[in-house]
């Protein structure tokens, strides 16, 4: 038996960190991160193995 493994990726717009969403900071500038949207794209890339179950004397 193999593990087997399972590949699946996505793209998220999240708010911003730094600015909380507000797209300026406390200075009053522009983020520099969102540029001042307070959105930010994010890439995921999941991988999920899943092992084989193995009885054992330890086993129900």
């Amino acid at each position: 038996m193999e593990s087997r493994t399972t590949r699946t990726e996505y793209d998220k717009r999240e708010t911003c960190r730094n600015c909380k969403g507000y797209g300026t900071l406390a200075s009053g500038e522009k983020c520099p991160v969102c540029l001042g949207s307070g959105l930010v794209d994010k890439h995921y890339d999941v991988r999920i193995t899943v092992k084989p179950f193995v009885k054992n004397d330890h086993s129900r």
